[in-house]
């Protein structure tokens, strides 16, 4: 579909674009917005490394940088990998030690990773004294623990170990850097901040003394100077904020000149929420990594090893004060999502929340609620009139964490850019409301759910005719001449008062996979709403084949007599962590059921060679991704009586379980039933057709018009060709 974009339009768009960029969780954003925010949800080793890595405005063609441009476990030993979970987005960057000494050589050995940001092309010359002017920033950050981590490999080659369990942080080195850095050109400046756990302390020195927590330039004299590090046991006193570095911290911190001249720059440090300061006078580094001002992201040195995760990191010219966030939701968790009915403009606010979701149709902070319905039929769940750009989803049942296989639908623009859905509902069941933002935003929403009870069609059913239907009248298979055939496929789910065979019915047809590129919903298969206007079957016309949406097997189907025979049919996979079995029925003697094979009935079969109407036994299908796939059948012998009808019944059944032979085994009808319950995925089709009955040898194979010795002798040769061993 091509787009006109209108004035206005553009207008909305360019406003988004340039409007304030927003991070916080436990803070407020500076009026305005940030100058700059990475999201850390980008980890791109940019093709150029010229400033178009991570979010593409980042660079690591640096002195403090080695990284092969891998994700943590896929190359070298460490790396960097956007991370998603239920905590939200994240980066993680991992330097296991130095890779050199154990056989990994240069480039890109990853025995230290460093990103810059430029402030000079933000700012321009307006950045070149960014720390004597004043700067804010702010980030949320921990030391990684958990997978994926790699091993560590020491500097030095003392052997490799696991990565240790408690994590593994950094101190500030080479002249001033660390993890958050902020660099400014004029007189060559730079002041980081780093997590550090009491065992990183790679001096002789034991300066840390069992502390732990967010390290910082040294104070060590009132002029910049390279020595202000942990590492290397350097002069000055250690400035550290002691907390646990391990758990999560939303940092927010202002940097500004001494005017006091006990160091160069004073350091006020707030954090998680908190708008009272710590306080720390500190000198200025000299290392540097650009010929500029910029921002600073890593693990970079050589000797230590260390890995952490980082939320966001921003940063805004001048003293900005921060001011605390309101109180998160109290149904920012899933586990707490808030019961409801049908409400009427209920507010919400999801400023304050954060991201627990699983990140199927939005990333950005959410809240929950837990909707029972009143009433059986659609309900609508509509975000219309709220004041922000918002996304929804629901799932069936309130247990979480949801699972794709509940999702029900999900909509981000239904009035303008609000969302709305409307779904089928039984009264009494439970249904889980995700409610969120476009990317990241956030805002003040109100919610209205309302339950309008109705018959709506929601499963998928056969269409194949069935007497035991639930209007009680015979249907006919087959039709000679005058003679007819009564139908005994089962077909209808609740037919023959219930006492089976079942048809099979599937629940939720479109959640997992289906056969072909469409399905059309209904109720039963003879009465009720059809999503195409009519039923399946009509037993009181006789009526039969009449879903609209029998797509999965590819035509013609050729079907010899006594031969073998395969056929091709489409799968559309919607989540591949389901397991799929497909079973077909085919009913060759033509007597209106499924039921037979040789056993039951001798005539049916090929010299003493076995014949079955469950023509495909559970085929597994595996491995398979989202998507269209083309699969063909085991192979399975065909047959087909002298005389009688030339058409046949044959269905074929996609479902999340294997058929273990019917639910009512001797009935008849049993054969290409579905279970009592139901089957909760998939999709059943049914075909009348003519099969093609000639056996493929029997063709003109040299080309000359007709069919002789001469095509017998290609047959051989082709025979001699790829048969024989």
């Amino acid at each position: 579909m091509k787009w006109t974009i209108s004035p206005l339009l553009w207008a909305l768009v360019l406003g988004l674009i340039n409007s304030p960029v927003v991070a916080g969780v436990l803070y407020n954003d500076p009026v305005g917005g940030w100058r700059y925010i990475y999201t850390g949800d980008a980890a791109v080793a940019g093709p150029t490394n010229n400033f178009d890595s991570l979010d593409g405005t980042w660079d690591h063609n640096n002195g403090s940088d080695d990284w092969d441009g891998t994700a943590i476990g896929t190359g070298r030993p460490g790396g960097v990998s956007a991370l998603l979970s239920a905590e939200g987005g994240r980066i993680r960057l991992q330097d296991t030690g130095d890779p050199r000494d154990y056989s990994f050589g240069e480039p890109g050995s990853n025995r230290k990773i460093m990103f810059g940001h430029s402030i000079t092309t933000d700012l321009g010359a307006a950045g070149d004294a960014i720390l004597d002017n004043g700067v804010t920033i702010s980030f949320r950050a921990r030391v990684a623990t958990g997978s994926p981590l790699d091993a560590l490999h020491p500097d030095g080659g003392a052997g490799i170990s696991p990565w240790p369990v408690n994590g593994d942080g950094y101190v500030i080195h080479d002249g001033g850097k660390g993890n958050f850095s902020v660099r400014q050109l004029t007189g060559d400046k730079i002041i980081s901040f780093a997590l550090a756990l009491a065992s990183d302390d790679v001096g002789t020195v034991d300066e840390l003394a069992g502390r732990q927590g967010l390290v910082m330039n040294k104070l060590n004299g009132k002029v910049p100077t390279d020595n202000v590090d942990l590492q290397g046991d350097e002069p000055g006193t250690v400035k550290i904020l002691e907390l646990d570095p391990r758990a999560w911290h939303e940092f927010w911190i202002t940097i500004q000149t001494d005017v006091t001249a006990t160091g160069t720059h004073l350091v006020r440090v707030y954090r998680d929420g908190s708008v009272t300061a710590n306080e720390f006078y500190v000198t200025a580094g000299v290392g540097n990594d650009y010929e500029n001002s910029y921002l600073a992201m890593g693990v970079g040195a050589t000797p230590q090893s260390g890995a952490i995760d980082v939320d966001f990191f921003a940063y805004k010219p001048g003293v900005v004060l921060p001011v605390a966030a309101p109180v998160r939701p109290v149904n920012d968790g899933c586990e707490n999502a808030t019961p409801i009915g049908d409400v009427s403009n209920l507010a919400f606010d999801t400023r304050q929340a954060t991201f627990d979701g699983p990140g199927y149709c939005m990333t950005s902070p959410n809240i929950w609620y837990c909707y029972t319905a009143p009433c059986t039929g659609q309900a609508t769940v509509s975000l219309c009139g709220s004041q922000y750009d918002t996304m929804l989803a629901v799932y069936k049942g309130c247990e979480c964490p949801p699972t794709r296989s509940r999702l029900i639908a999900y909509n981000d623009d239904f009035c303008w850019l609000q969302s709305q859905l409307t779904f089928n509902v039984v009264a009494g069941s439970t249904y889980l409301i995700e409610v969120g933002g476009y990317w990241r935003r956030t805002g003040q929403g109100v919610l209205t759910i309302t339950c309008e009870g109705q018959a709506v069609a929601e499963f998928d059913l056969g269409d194949a005719p069935d007497s035991s239907n639930n209007l009680g009248a015979v249907m006919t298979a087959y039709t000679v001449g005058k003679s007819k055939v009564q139908a005994n496929f089962p077909t209808t789910y609740l037919g023959n008062e219930g006492e089976g065979p079942s048809g099979p019915v599937h629940l939720h047809p479109l959640a997992v996979a289906y056969l072909g590129e469409h399905v059309t919903l209904e109720t039963e298969a003879d009465k009720g709403p059809d999503q195409d206007g009519v039923n399946n079957i009509d037993p009181a016309s006789d009526a039969a084949d009449r879903d609209g949406a029998d797509d999965g097997v590819v035509v013609p189907i050729q079907m010899p007599h006594c031969g073998w025979a395969t056929l091709d049919y489409v799968v559309n996979v919607v989540d591949p962590a389901t397991d799929l079995w497909v079973n077909i029925w085919c009913d060759w003697n033509r007597d209106g059921d499924w039921d037979d094979d040789t056993s039951t009935n001798p005539d049916l079969s090929c010299a003493g060679q076995y014949v079955s109407e469950w023509a495909v036994q559970n085929q597994y299908l595996y491995f398979l991704q989202a998507g269209l796939h083309s699969i063909t059948t085991p192979a399975f012998r065909s047959w087909h009586p002298q005389a009688g009808p030339k058409e046949i019944w044959m269905r074929v059944t996609l479902s999340e379980q294997p058929w273990k032979g019917g639910e009512k085994p001797g009935k008849l009808g049993n054969g290409g039933s579905g279970p009592a319950a139901g089957y909760e995925f998939g999709e059943t089709e049914d075909y009348v057709f003519v099969p093609d009955t000639r056996l493929l040898i029997c063709e003109d194979l040299n080309g000359d018009g007709k069919v002789d010795f001469g095509d017998l002798f290609v047959l051989l040769a082709q025979w001699l060709e790829c048969c024989l061993e």
